[in-house]
């Protein structure tokens, strides 16, 4: 399960949703490609400041002035990024490595990516995988039997919905 975790940390970042969940100076939020974090010189007073801080409260879209002011080196880097104009949560996605090494876990990754389509719920679903990751490790442990990744997946977003009617 540790190493689970380990692997999901590093390939783990953050959507801009409404940028109320997501720490500027120390989430993964910077790219869509890779997980990558704010870097640089932090004062007492910036420390707890969210995404949302950076963006205009009225339309939810960029506030270049604050943008400026805190990251004037990642301004074209976060422009690029595109916040939720709707108020839709902050939520996670999976960013496999863009450094070109060839790995037996960046190939692993490949082979066992999924595009998904739109599931029609706005519910955090990183809790149900985890879960159902965990009851197929287990299933595979004590009764060697496989789990295959589109059926934990199908499983997890199931129960999500299964729990938001309930």
């Amino acid at each position: 399960v540790l190493k689970g975790r380990d692997v999901l940390i590093q390939h783990l970042g953050k959507v801009v949703g409404n940028g109320n969940s997501i720490r500027l100076w120390h989430d993964p939020w910077l790219s869509t490609s890779s997980p990558k974090a704010v870097e640089g010189p932090l004062t007492l007073d910036d420390k707890d400041l969210a995404v949302v801080d950076v963006l205009t409260r009225e339309t939810c879209i960029w506030n270049r002035a604050a943008l400026e002011k805190q990251f004037p080196t990642l301004l074209d880097e976060i422009l690029l990024l595109h916040p939720s104009t709707t108020g839709a949560e902050d939520s996670y996605a999976w960013l496999q490595p863009s450094s070109g090494s060839y790995t037996t876990k960046s190939v692993y990754i490949s082979r066992h990516r999924l595009n998904l389509p739109p599931i029609g719920t706005e519910v955090n679903l990183l809790p149900w995988i985890v879960w159902f990751i965990w009851t197929a490790r287990n299933c595979l442990i004590f009764e060697t039997r496989h789990t295959e990744p589109t059926e934990v997946l199908s499983k997890a977003i199931a129960a999500a919905k299964e729990w938001i009617t309930a």
